[in-house]
């Protein structure tokens, strides 16, 4: 008979649940099919239920595209439903993972629940992009001291000298354009105005440079997140040599640590302090940018530089309610007041947002 073909030698057995891999970008969902196969018992065969076991930690789960929320565990999706949407966080990058089971209606040990299978999701983040750019060919009016300029390269100087062009256009900012710097110089500073990161992570600064400054004396790049502490990146003491460029050259500097996430973030250039003795040409510089990963704006959703009706459609299924949080994985775009829920006061502010 039929019922007994089935059940074989060993009788019924429960589902076995299949384990997968997934690659997706910071911050991009998409849609998972849970996998399971029963040997179609108990009589009369009952159609599997996929239970989540277990949730991730770098992203959130949700019942299939523009559903609820998974919230906690055990959840079984409704009405038999065997796919999840799977959104990371954001500024979330490397390895997650999340557990599922499959239920076929009998009793254990025949039937019930299957094993405990895995869904791995590798999380790549995006590439830096060119997020602010200064290529000088208007003075921006940053703060100088001493003998920080901006002008034309006058070519003056001694060892090398300065370069007799910028690296493109006509303008640079330079350290006494017409020659060396001073003996016994104290520091003096080229001070960028406040420049706005906070929506930014991975944060280079890239700039174009012709140097020339003894060992004994000091160039430094210092960035600060509120325009008091400074923190050096870099210095030609901690390399302790001699530089003297002969050609222009990009320097890329990491300054994520400082500047990742802030809104008030300044870029210096120092000369100095220098000894009693030798002195050199010092700073010229070029064609100033910053690099990052840069977030959606509050309200886009979908990333897609538009705060419109695909992302109005996307806020009710991140609305948790007042004092609800932690902000559900992939819904930090709402949450315009950062008090860590998306509620009805987020939701006025994003309609207002929508409209303009």
């Amino acid at each position: 008979p039929s019922d007994l073909s089935a059940m074989g030698a060993c009788g019924p057995k429960p589902p076995l649940a299949q384990s997968g891999s997934y690659e997706t970008d910071m911050g991009q969902e998409f849609e998972i099919v849970l996998l399971a196969t029963d040997d179609g018992l108990p009589d009369p065969p009952a159609a599997l239920d996929y239970v989540i076991s277990r949730l991730p930690i770098r992203g959130g789960l949700f019942e299939e595209a523009g559903g609820a929320p998974i919230l906690s565990v055990p959840h079984t999706l409704p009405d038999g439903a065997s796919r999840v949407v799977y959104r990371p966080s954001w500024g979330v990058a490397g390895q997650d993972n999340f557990g599922f089971k499959a239920n076929d209606g009998g009793t254990a040990p025949e039937g019930g629940d299957s094993n405990e299978a895995t869904i791995a999701v590798t999380i790549a983040s995006p590439p830096q992009g060119l997020t602010h750019a200064w290529p000088l060919d208007v003075n921006p009016g940053w703060s100088v001291e001493g003998q920080w300029a901006f002008g034309t390269p006058k070519g003056g100087g001694t060892h090398n000298k300065d370069p007799q062009a910028a690296y493109t256009g006509q303008y640079v900012y330079g350290y006494n354009l017409y020659g060396d710097y001073a003996n016994n110089l104290s520091l003096r500073c080229l001070t960028t105005d406040a420049i706005d990161c906070s929506r930014l992570m991975r944060t280079e600064l890239r700039f174009w440079r012709w140097l020339g400054v003894e060992a004994f004396d000091s160039a430094t790049v210092e960035v600060s997140a509120d325009g008091q502490n400074w923190t050096a990146v870099w210095s030609n003491q901690t390399e302790g040599v001699l530089i003297v460029d002969m050609a222009w050259s990009q320097m890329t500097l990491d300054i994520a640590d400082v500047a990742d996430g802030q809104p008030d973030v300044r870029i210096r250039w120092g000369m100095g302090p220098t000894d009693a003795y030798t002195t050199y040409p010092g700073w010229t510089i070029d064609d100033v940018e910053i690099w990052a990963v840069q977030s959606p704006a509050l309200g886009d959703f979908d990333g897609d530089g538009l705060i419109d009706l695909a992302d109005f459609a996307a806020m009710p299924e991140c609305l948790t309610g007042p004092d609800a949080g932690p902000v559900l994985a992939g819904c930090e775009a709402f949450d315009f007041d950062a008090d860590t829920d998306v509620d009805v006061a987020d939701f006025a502010v994003f309609q207002e947002a929508m409209t303009q």
